[in-house]
């Protein structure tokens, strides 16, 4: 069985599946508001796991919302502040709970947007490059090149420019933006006018992205994009008039089911991990 345990910077879902099948599957998950504290977290993520069935589970798959490199946190997690102890360093929730109830497990830690990509990626058939795109608490992005994780991006924080100022792209794009800006979470936005100056603000981010990669998908995941089907349309048009007529605008695209998209991808990247893909 394979555990993957999602902490977004709002909620956290934990989630095991068999990995004999092709497809992932949701054998059992639990979800909760993420705390905002280490140990509130430690103790939270003890009470919700203790009420799974563990029977089988040899891996854990953590996808965390923090820039990752070889396992390793770099810096700093920009949504949740306190998640560090009193040197600055970063939390690293698998390392504790590696050697706690996760006691036995080989457990891997990457980025979120990062697991989101490889997850639908694999569900493309790996074409050369996917770029992922995934608004919530920030806005992560995911690139996927010849069926690897190529590039550990930050490009939610690129600067964009925006009523004559330049701003961080989620700052603007975010579910946190858009709640902020428009006072209604994304869910319960249902005029398509506003939806349409939502779009411009993605495709700010969207218009530089799109030349870098040259990817031949992109796919929208995150909480946000739960809502593609009322902002997407609009993209291609929108993209058109910022990039360049030498670049082709790829097929965009709503994630499978965009709230379970890194769950899925922790799914197919320990199938790699295990040789089983």
């Amino acid at each position: 069985m394979i555990l993957v345990i999602d902490i977004g910077a709002t909620k956290t879902l934990i989630a095991t599946m068999d990995e004999n099948l092709d497809q992932p599957q949701i054998a059992e998950h639990r979800h909760f508001a993420t705390p905002k504290t280490p140990r509130e977290f430690l103790n939270e993520f003890e009470r919700q796991y203790s009420t799974m069935k563990k029977e089988g589970v040899k891996i854990a798959v953590f996808g965390i919302p923090a820039l990752v490199k070889d396992g390793g946190i770099i810096g700093y997690f920009p949504n949740l502040p306190e998640w560090k102890n009193e040197t600055g360093v970063a939390f690293n929730p698998a390392k504790e709970l590696a050697a706690t109830v996760l006691d036995g497990m080989s457990v891997y830690v990457l980025n979120d947007a990062d697991l989101g990509a490889y997850g639908e990626a694999a569900g493309l058939n790996f074409p050369e490059t996917l770029l992922y795109i995934a608004p919530g608490t920030g806005v992560g992005v995911g690139v996927v090149t010849h069926g690897l994780i190529s590039v550990h991006s930050e490009a939610g924080r690129m600067m964009v420019e925006a009523g004559g100022k330049l701003v961080e792209w989620e700052k603007i794009a975010s579910g946190t933006a858009i709640q902020r800006d428009y006072g209604k979470i994304a869910n319960d936005i249902k005029d398509e006018a506003t939806w349409r100056m939502i779009a411009a603000r993605i495709a700010l981010g969207l218009g530089a992205l799109i030349p870098a990669f040259n990817p031949d998908f992109v796919v929208f995941g995150g909480g946000v994009s739960t809502n593609f089907d009322k902002f997407g349309s609009f993209l291609p048009e929108l993209l058109a008039k910022r990039m360049s007529p030498l670049v082709d605008i790829p097929p965009i695209l709503k994630a499978r089911e965009p709230s379970w998209a890194v769950v899925y991808g922790g799914f197919y990247y320990a199938k790699f991990l295990a040789g089983k893909e």
